[in-house]
């Protein structure tokens, strides 16, 4: 019997952007894990983590975790935080009941959220709940407790960004059950600002897209909404040259390496599925990173890979045809990395897992050099 603690799993997650731009399902390497069943046990997101994330996205939130949660935190302060949803409008499921201490509230629609800032400020106008309702199913809120005092709002779904619309508010008013809330008490109102703040900002999208959202694909290619699946922008490819050759250096500053490194992003011009890195030892020992846009230079890159290439196409694995392979081949004297010119390979996260890559790969050659 295996031990749950050693037992492994290998996680596939073919994505629609490769699939159908070569019109079979396939793999990249990218898409492709190995994780602890016992971690996937115990923390059952980490399938969701590594659907979209990379090594060092799950490295972080394993770091993150160990500061605790939301619900530690809501549970731990002097006076213990609540969270509910608001009151329950008439239904055939449950008995109506009077407004009893909604009566004379004032009501925010779902739709009166604010969009752009995140409070809700003694000057906004509203009508009264009885001008809307004059029985409801039930009075939510936990009891009336989440429509007065020091509170964050957010309403159920996201915004088209991802982006969760909480807003902040110690105003006196009532909501349906499509917008929840945690209210705390007086003295942590300072804490719950920057829990409105920090929901609404590009951290938590980031750790809920990693940890509870999953992203649907549409049918087709031509239809491809989400924007990781499309061709990166120059200035994206720029960027990420430059992290990768700064993230390269790091790794030569660690391994106790010296010298420069020539780093160049080689695209086919506006076309092309791939794009390529070469990594060249430089003569000075500065750094450069630069973004070559020329079809002619793309082409003639190719054919210098191509003769490497060749000795290993009679070692194709049966699975070949599913997987796409990070192509890496030294050729000459430079390093090349061939990877699909979408915008989730060349994002600035990306260059980081491809520099963590093309470290072990090249530390692996010169170990198994060393030791043949």
């Amino acid at each position: 019997m295996i031990d749950l603690a050693e037992e492994q799993v290998d996680y596939w997650a073919p994505k629609a952007d490769v699939s159908l731009a070569l019109g079979r399902l396939a793999l990249h390497p990218s898409d492709q894990k190995l994780l602890s069943v016992h971690d996937i046990y115990a923390k059952p997101h980490l399938l969701i983590s590594a659907y979209w994330g990379e090594q060092r996205d799950l490295d972080l939130l394993r770091r993150l975790q160990r500061f605790g949660t939301l619900a530690q935190t809501m549970a731990g302060r002097p006076e213990p935080w609540v969270s509910g949803k608001g009151f329950h409008a008439p239904n055939l499921s449950n008995r109506s009941r009077s407004l009893g201490p909604l009566e004379a509230l004032a009501f925010l629609p779902a739709d009166r959220m604010p969009r752009d800032y995140p409070v809700i400020a003694s000057d906004v106008q509203l009508d009264q709940v009885k001008d809307h309702f004059y029985i409801v199913a039930s009075p939510g809120g936990k009891n009336a407790r989440l429509y007065h005092g020091p509170r964050v709002i957010l309403p159920d779904g996201l915004t088209e960004e991802y982006g969760i619309r909480a807003a902040y508010t110690h105003e006196a008013f009532a909501f349906t059950s499509s917008i929840g809330a945690i209210g705390g008490g007086p003295d942590d109102e300072a804490l719950l600002k920057f829990l409105a703040a920090y929901l609404r900002s590009p951290v938590a999208t980031y750790l809920l897209i990693l940890t509870g959202y999953s992203v649907i694909q549409p049918q087709n290619y031509a239809r491809l909404a989400t924007p990781l699946l499309h061709r990166p922008a120059s200035r994206e490819v720029g960027t990420y040259v430059k992290v990768l050759a700064r993230a390269l250096e790091t790794h030569r500053r660690h391994s106790g390496g010296h010298g420069g490194l020539n780093v160049d992003a080689v695209v086919d011009g506006n076309g092309g599925f791939f794009g390529a890195v070469r990594i060249s030892l430089s003569g000075e020992n500065n750094d450069r990173a630069t973004l070559v846009r020329s079809e002619e230079a793309f082409h003639a890159l190719l054919m210098d890979v191509e003769a490497a290439f060749e000795s290993q196409l009679d070692r194709t694995e049966r699975d070949a045809l599913f997987k796409i392979p990070n192509a890496m081949v030294v050729a000459g004297d430079a390093f090349y990395f061939l990877k699909p010119m979408r915008r989730r390979f060349w994002l600035a996260r990306a260059a980081l897992a491809d520099a963590d890559l093309i470290a072990r790969t090249v530390q692996a050659a010169a170990w198994k050099k060393l030791t043949s």
